[in-house]
């Protein structure tokens, strides 16, 4: 009897895994088929959006129309309902809410797409909103046809093609008073990743692009603009863009802080691989470090998105592998989309410090915010040749080392490698991003008055010197010159671990400063 029943258990079981098999190959086929007559021609809508914007929204299914005030403008609207950027769905943008109306001004010349939002202030949603429903759109279809691609070898210069297109996506940014982006607040840290959480002064800090040090001078403005109960709201966190992809314009303001893209991938390699972890620099170990893509804080490269910086400030999430195979070292995948990207990340942020250009990157800052010099005064967090710190696990507990910084060497090989096109295809579009943002940056001092920049400049530095000389003596990191931990005297010097070190003889400085003025 016990064993009837159980056969019979067994094939009920065995009847309702075939139902569930036959179904779900249904609902498959269904969905491929969808799939497959979406993006039978994914790249020829591509195009499209490039040259026929119109055309392009239209085929997606969003209804478009002419301002009838402005003859270059494009009103867009979404199919309705509520967008859900995360989940990757079809859902469209809230018409009824206002959310998605974008204006869109194409200039058939550079074949490039500039986005503004007239009613960002209102719906609180980010002027890229219906870019990302076009990415999200594109991406999350397979491709039907083999993907376009750009050979690098079959260019003279792949570099200088590179950041002559990075050049043409530059933009000045614009001049924000601090009611737009100083908001009290208890604490340093708030969360996250929501409308009501993304406000005040928002700082991406992308690593090992002297994240540390602009954390400190973003802590510095926070501190000297609020009240004197309530420093201004401020987040710096080591999170990708994408978590400020919905804010307020008018209540933030998001920036972040771009290296060249090699001199990033070398000096991560040698500050964490070779120094922190004691592995030896042979040309064979720093070639298998630069092309580390596992790690999304502490890797070298993107995982095929473009490069590191793409993959970390992008806004709107860009999918894994969609613009580099390793099958296909020297290729460079769908080059339009990845240039979009670029014009997106660089559209989205309201400035972008060129680390190369780090003086020149925070006066136009300060003039943009209306701040003073002695705000944005800084001492470097981690130099080559000094003492840095980790964590480490000792006895099941957490615990600080001090351990020195190694200065970067590269070899003959390591530099062919470096120049080499595989190396050049993998960071694309990093290189282009790069080259955005120095672009971004020449804009802005020709916006702000290049006589009137040169000389905040010219005060800033000699600030600036006074303030070495006098407080470079007595700052106290985490660790000391001998790589002795001091955490008590960092605590007394620093904002928070070893940002914004400094600061208390910083502050004496100013307040000498208006007494002898």
């Amino acid at each position: 009897m016990t064993i009837a029943i159980e056969a019979s258990r067994s094939r009920r079981r065995g009847l309702i895994s075939v139902c569930i098999l036959i179904l779900l190959s249904a609902l498959a086929f269904i969905g491929l088929k969808m799939e497959i007559t979406y993006t039978a021609d994914m790249y020829s809508i591509l195009d499209l959006f490039f040259e026929s914007p119109d055309s392009a929204y239209a085929s997606l299914g969003y209804r478009i129309n002419r301002n009838p005030e402005d003859e270059e403008g494009v009103n867009v609207f979404g199919k309705g309902g509520a967008h859900d950027e995360d989940k990757n769905s079809d859902k469209g943008i809230g018409e009824n809410k206002g959310i998605g109306l974008e204006t869109l001004h194409h200039d058939p010349s550079d074949n490039d797409i500039q986005i503004e939002s007239p009613v960002v202030a209102e719906t609180g949603i980010m002027s890229n909103e219906l870019f990302f429903a076009f990415v999200n759109h594109t991406l999350s279809a397979s491709d039907a046809h083999a993907p376009p691609v750009l050979n690098l070898t079959k260019l003279h210069d792949p570099l200088f093609h590179a950041r002559s297109i990075g050049r043409s996506l530059g933009r000045a940014y614009q001049k924000r008073n601090s009611s737009t982006w100083c908001f009290p607040t208890n604490s340093y840290r708030t969360p996250i990743g929501t409308l009501d959480t993304n406000v005040g002064l928002l700082y991406v800090k992308t690593p090992k692009a002297a994240s540390s040090t602009i954390a400190g001078v973003v802590m510095r403005i926070s501190s000297r603009h609020g009240s004197s109960m309530r420093q201004c709201r401020e987040k710096h966190d080591h999170i990708r863009g994408s978590m400020y992809a919905v804010r307020d314009r008018s209540q933030s303001f998001l920036l972040t802080s771009l290296r060249d893209p090699t001199a990033r991938a070398i000096s991560r390699v040698f500050f964490t691989r070779i120094s922190e972890h004691g592995n030896k620099p042979s040309d064979n170990n720093i070639i298998r470090y630069l092309n580390d893509d596992r790690d999304p804080q502490r890797g070298t490269v993107g995982p095929g998105t473009g490069g590191f910086q793409m993959f970390y400030l992008s806004t709107a999430v860009i999918e894994k592998w969609i613009h580099y195979n390793k099958q296909n070292e020297e290729m460079v995948v769908y080059p339009a989309l990845l240039r979009a990207y670029v014009k997106n990340i660089v559209d989205s942020y309201d400035f972008i410090v060129v680390v190369e250009r780090m003086d020149e990157s925070l006066v136009a800052l300060q003039l943009l915010m209306g701040l003073d010099p002695t705000d944005i005064l800084y001492a470097n967090a981690k130099t080559a040749g000094s003492y840095t710190y980790s964590y480490t696990y000792h006895k099941k507990s957490l615990r600080k080392k001090c351990y020195l910084v190694q200065k970067s060497i590269i070899s003959d090989t390591v530099r062919a490698y470096l120049d080499g096109t595989s190396w050049i295809a993998r960071n694309y579009g990093d290189f282009i991003l790069h080259a955005a943002a120095d672009a971004s940056l020449d804009a802005t001092i020709e916006s702000l008055g290049r006589h009137q920049f040169e000389e905040a400049l010219k005060n800033y530095q000699e600030l600036k010197a006074r303030a070495d000389k006098m407080c470079s003596p007595f700052i106290k990191f985490p660790c000391s010159l001998n790589g002795t931990l001091q955490d008590d005297l960092a605590r007394e010097n620093c904002y928070e671990k070893d940002a914004g070190c400094g600061y208390p003889c910083f502050d004496r400085l100013v307040m000498s400063h208006k007494q002898s003025v």
